[in-house]
């Protein structure tokens, strides 16, 4: 969503992907990447989501016209230690994120806010 602030159009929300962490539920481990979001009213709020809930938020984007994003790949085949990983994943999301909310049409769409609402579904 987009609001205009002193003659400009300015993203509605802002985020950020301030780190990540591995959870383990029974024998199966993933990361949960932490995404800080901020509104057009200077509120902050920290949401959680799996790779998995950026997959399916970006299965929904594909759609719209303007859309030409690529999700980055959820593995990175390299030598780099665990800490050099979570960074690059986390910069990689981050960096996704921050050119989806730069497309205006994509922006405004209701599947955006649900992704960073607090009591989102997906």
């Amino acid at each position: 969503m987009i609001v205009r602030r002193e003659g400009q159009l300015a993203p509605k929300h802002l985020c950020w992907v301030v780190g990540s962490y591995f959870e383990k539920i029974g024998s199966t481990s993933f990361a949960v990447y932490s995404i800080a979001v901020t509104d057009a009213h200077n509120r902050t709020w920290f949401v959680k989501r799996r790779y998995w809930n950026f997959e399916r938020f970006h299965r929904h984007l594909r759609v719209i016209p303007n859309y030409t994003l690529h999700l980055p790949p959820k593995r990175i085949f390299s030598s780099n230690t665990y800490d050099a990983f979570v960074h690059q994943c986390c910069a990689q999301l981050d960096k996704y994120l921050q050119d989806l909310l730069s497309i205006a049409n994509v922006a405004e769409q209701h599947e955006v806010w649900d992704f960073f609402s607090v009591s989102s579904s997906k």
